[in-house]
């Protein structure tokens, strides 16, 4: 496994080594470590590579790199500062750490990995055979370009000779095209976080098909996901997978566990929806479906936009600088729409002494024992934002409380219904 360095401005541990002074000169040195209490005792076979912020630790089984023990992460570090690379073994024992420097003899699969991190972890298998061929110091067989090759595919889920273990690498062009990367350990480099403009596209998306989302195969879920990929270029370009349809499909089912119309029917989406991120931004918009489409047209926009200009542009500070400026608007904005709907239940409950629909009159109390009733109860701008290019500032009283049915029959229509011309349909 390939595991980060220590910070050495936060490790009082390098420090306190480096007051020891120890001669790294030497094939093996003892720093002892001033703790009373016993410590990690063990030890592991550690390559410290050249030109590279990892180091490789060879038989190290725990996924999570955090797990690895301190103590020796920091000789690590220590080598690496005073460029000493090439194969150590590692150890601590009655609170002495000793580094010896050793041969060491590597699997195919480990010189695979390592030549794929020295070529930034994508390349052409020809590369990958020349990075192999240096590693191994031209100690080859005849059939060694077969055995890398075999290495890349039975340890590849996108290859037919996948072994169903470890899935370490990745064709980046497709199958058959001989252009393999290696894929991002989990530990080294967390899970790309989905920003909160991915949400609201996503949420625009659910709205649209709430009582059917569409297939995984369908084109609406196409569009969705190169809107995501087009949003990070970078990432898509390092993997084919990242906001692929599965994954749109995913926030689909998260969006519909925190939708009180499916789960008053007893179906819930997927439970992880139901709590963090999801359920912060299905709270912050829920009865605000015209202002999730605005934001998310806004967005599709920037991204578009973003995406059809040079790649100068594209890396040009000012253009992230107005990315970024507008993302925290619509956040700061967004906290204002949330607080804007509770503001206006709690005036209306006050001056009409409980709450319910102003169109069809229903206060949903068969609910109650089931249900926060405020919960229900959404808000509608009686003047569509849609229709103002400026920047406008809403007035509670330019809000009505409606029930989700009736704020949806308003808004199936384009132009958008009147609510007196709902009312008056509903009392025919």
């Amino acid at each position: 496994m390939y595991i980060n360095y220590t910070d050495i401005n936060k490790s009082k541990l390098y420090k306190e080594i480096l007051n020891h002074s120890p001669n790294l000169e030497l094939d093996e040195f003892v720093i002892p470590i001033e703790r009373e209490e016993k410590g990690y005792e063990g030890k592991y076979d550690v390559e410290i590579i050249q030109n590279q912020n990892i180091f490789y630790v060879a038989d190290y089984r725990n996924k999570d790199q955090t797990r690895f023990p301190t103590r020796l992460k920091v000789i690590a570090t220590l080598l690496k500062n005073y460029n000493k690379f090439g194969w150590y073994n590692f150890e601590s024992k009655n609170n002495n750490l000793i580094a010896k420097k050793i041969e060491k003899t590597t699997t195919w699969k480990e010189d695979v990995i390592r030549a794929l991190y020295n070529l930034n972890g994508k390349a052409h298998l020809s590369e990958i055979f020349k990075e192999v061929k240096k590693l191994r110091k031209g100690n080859l067989n005849p059939t060694w370009e077969r055995t890398v090759q075999r290495e890349l595919e039975s340890n590849s889920s996108d290859s037919e000779a996948y072994l169903g273990k470890d899935d370490l690498f990745y064709s980046v062009q497709g199958k058959g095209r001989g252009f393999w990367g290696i894929r991002e350990n989990k530990t080294l480099k967390k899970r790309i976080v989905w920003e909160r403009d991915e949400y609201i596209l996503i949420l625009s998306l659910y709205l649209k098909y709430r009582e059917k989302a569409p297939a995984k195969n369908s084109e609406e879920l196409k569009k969705y996901s190169d809107l995501l990929r087009k949003l990070n270029p970078n990432h898509s370009n390092e993997d084919f997978k990242y906001r692929n349809l599965n994954g749109v499909y995913m926030r689909l089912m998260n969006f519909r566990a925190c939708d009180p119309y499916w789960i008053d029917q007893g179906k819930v989406g997927m439970d992880a929806g139901n709590k963090g991120k999801c359920k912060e931004i299905w709270d912050e918009f829920y009865g605000n479906e015209e202002e999730v489409k605005i934001l998310a047209n806004e967005i599709e926009e920037e991204i578009l936009t973003n995406n059809s200009s040079t790649e100068e542009n594209l890396d040009n500070t000012e253009t992230v600088f107005k990315r970024e400026g507008k993302k925290k608007l619509r956040i700061h904005y967004g906290r204002e729409r949330k607080s804007q709907r509770v503001k206006k239940l709690a005036e209306f409950i006050r001056e009409n002494g409980k709450i319910y629909c102003e169109a069809c009159r229903k206060d949903y109390l068969e609910y109650k024992d089931v249900s926060e009733i405020k919960s229900i109860f959404e808000v509608h701008h009686n003047v569509p934002l849609s229709e103002s290019d400026k920047e406008v500032e809403t007035k509670l009283s330019d809000l009505s409380v409606l029930c989700a049915n009736c704020h949806r029959a308003i808004h199936s229509k384009n132009p958008y219904l009147d609510i007196n011309k709902l009312v008056q349909g509903l009392n025919k």
